[in-house]
C-alpha cells in the first residue's frame, strides 16, 4: 500500500478515495477500504502538509430572522454629529425583520441608564420585549447593567465582534445613509 500511496506516479498522497481506486484496480483483500482509510488517516506527511477543508470553528453564522416584527432588533449610535436642538448623537434601533428603523436624538454623554430609558419608551412600550438585541461593543452596551436588564427581561444580548462593523451590516448601512442625508 505504501508503494501506491507514496509514489508520485501512482496516488501520491491524494487521500482515501484515490488510493482505494488505484489499489482496487489490481488488488483485493477483506476490509480493504478500512485498511486504506486507517493508513491514509495516519500518514505523517498528509497530517503535516495537507490543507484542512472542514469548516473552522467560530466562523460567523447568519442571524436567524423570526416571523414577527421587533423580536430581533439591533442598536447603534451615530455620535459626534453637529449640534441640533441640543442633540449631537442619534440612537438607531432597527427591526431585523421589517428593517423598520427608529432614530432617537440624544447626546454623546448619554449613560447606560439613559439608553435603557430610551429603549423602554421607544421599543418595549410600543412594540414588545424583543427576544434578541444585537449591539456593537460600545461601553454603554457591554457593561453589567445591560447584561442584567437583558437577563431580567428574557432578552438575549448579542455583542458583535469588535472592530468588525460588517457583523451588523444592516444597521451600519442605514447609519451611513443617515449620515450622508444629514
Amino acid at each position: 500500500m505504501s508503494k501506491v500511496y507514496n509514489v508520485l506516479t501512482e496516488s501520491a498522497h491524494r487521500g482515501h478515495a484515490k488510493t482505494y481506486n488505484r489499489i482496487t484496480s489490481t488488488y483485493y483483500w477483506p476490509k480493504m477500504s478500512q485498511d486504506i482509510k486507517q493508513y491514509v488517516s495516519t500518514c505523517d506527511i498528509c497530517q503535516k502538509v495537507k490543507p484542512r477543508h472542514h469548516t473552522l470553528i467560530g466562523l460567523l453564522q447568519p442571524i436567524p430572522i423570526l416571523s414577527q416584527p421587533f423580536k430581533v432588533v439591533s442598536m447603534d449610535f451615530i455620535p459626534e454629529l453637529p449640534l441640533s436642538d441640543g442633540f449631537d448623537n442619534i440612537l438607531v434601533i432597527v427591526d431585523k425583520l421589517t428593517k423598520y428603523a427608529i432614530f432617537i436624538p440624544t447626546t454623546t454623554t448619554i449613560t447606560e441608564v439613559g439608553t435603557a430609558e430610551l429603549f423602554f419608551h421607544n421599543i418595549i412600550s410600543k412594540f414588545s420585549i424583543p427576544q434578541q438585541v444585537i449591539m456593537d461593543r460600545d461601553v454603554r452596551w457591554r457593561g453589567e447593567f445591560w447584561k442584567e436588564i437583558c437577563n431580567k427581561m428574557g432578552m438575549t444580548r448579542s455583542l458583535t465582534t469588535a472592530y468588525h462593523p460588517q457583523a451588523d451590516g444592516q444597521t451600519e448601512v442605514l447609519n451611513q445613509s443617515l449620515e450622508i442625508s444629514l
